[in-house]
Parts: C-alpha cells; structure tokens; sequence
C-alpha cells in the first residue's frame, strides 16, 4: 500500500471527505447552510438571502451535503437554515457533514460568528434536536453566536420573518 494514498477509516465511508481542505483567505460575505427533507429551509435561506442582498450585501447561498465542516474556519460568518428528521436526526443529506463536525476535536472556529434557526415539527419529542446539537456543537469548537437559536414549527414562516431583521442588524454589527 503506498503510504502516502489516503486512508479510509471504516468512520469514515470513501465518499466523505479524505482531507482537510487547504486553507484559504478568509471569506467576507456571509455563508448561508442549509439542510432539507421538505424544502422549508432552503425556502427560508432564499428568503434571508434576499433580505442580506437588499442590505448591501452578496451572500452564498450553498446546500450543507456540498461542504466540508472543516473549511468553516475560513468563514466569517455562517447562517445554518437546517431541519430535524426521525428522532431528532439532521437530515439525510447531511448526515456526513455532522458526522465529520461532531467528530472534529481539533477544529478551531474561534474567527466564526454564526446562527441557527432549527426546522421541525413540535409534536415530536426531540423538535429541532439537530438545531440544538448544531448550535452547541459550533459553540464548543469556539464559534460565537450571532444570534440565538431560532426554533420553527410547522408554521414557520411568522417567526423566520419576524427573526430576519434581527439577522440583517447583527451581521452589520462590529465583531466583538
């Protein structure tokens, strides 16, 4: 075996990611994640996208199964647009990523500021749950809340709208 191929771990499948990516300067803009089994919170991160690009701002709007966690320390700012499936499971798409985040001791978000607004259904025991884990997660790798989580029901359109002006000023806020 030649030493210097990548090595799979039977943690890790072959079709996640084998390397750290090399670092890169880091990104101004704002990064919008999202993750969906219903399509709610890819609708809600069009709908923040809108509100950011209305404020001056460009940001990127990308699906979480495109990313690598470990390239989040070369974000300034992330918004995470995510739903909880089963019993308190991300969902399906993101399975790698949150497998690869929660298993990153070494990862320093210290440069990141972030928020997460969490999809779910209240009539199940664990609503939000990956939000929940999500949201914690960033924080023990030293990422700083921009602002507190957001839990959306089924009918999450009224919160989201009434959040989103709340992100469009915190994001234009200072880094402390």
């Amino acid at each position: 075996m030649d030493p210097a191929a990548p090595r799979h771990t039977k943690e890790m499948p072959h079709d996640t990611f084998p390397a750290a990516p090399p670092a890169q300067p880091a990104m101004t803009e704002p990064l919008i994640l999202y993750a969906t089994m219903t399509g709610n919170a890819r609708d809600a991160a069009e709908l923040l996208a809108s509100q950011l690009r209305n404020s001056g701002l460009a940001p990127r709007v990308e699906q979480i199964p495109a990313w690598d966690p470990r390239r989040l320390s070369q974000e300034k700012t992330v918004f995470f647009l995510t739903s909880t499936f089963g019993d308190g499971d991300p969902p399906d798409t993101a399975f790698t990523f949150w497998d690869i985040l929660r298993k990153a001791d070494t990862l320093d978000l210290s440069g990141l500021r972030f928020a997460v607004v969490g999809f779910g259904d209240s009539t199940y025991p664990r609503f939000c749950k990956f939000g929940r884990d999500l949201d914690h997660r960033l924080a023990e790798l030293g990422a700083k809340r921009l602002l507190p989580r957001l839990d959306c029901d089924v009918d999450w359109e009224e919160p989201f709208e009434k959040w989103l002006p709340r992100a469009e000023k915190a994001i234009q806020q200072p880094e402390s």
